[in-house]
């Protein structure tokens, strides 16, 4: 298992995968908040009906 020391010093000799991490943390966000989104849209549709 590697310190945090060594991780950091890891992402710091690699920023691709500094970027790549950043990425699919936008990705994940975003797939969150349309999964929220589509939620409340079924919510509202069920209630109408």
């Amino acid at each position: 298992m590697e310190t945090a020391e060594q991780i950091l010093n890891h992402f710091a000799n690699d920023p691709i995968s500094i970027v790549c991490l950043a990425a699919m943390g936008i990705v994940g966000f975003a797939l969150y908040i349309v999964y929220l989104l589509v939620k409340q849209l079924k919510e509202l549709i069920n209630k109408r009906i």
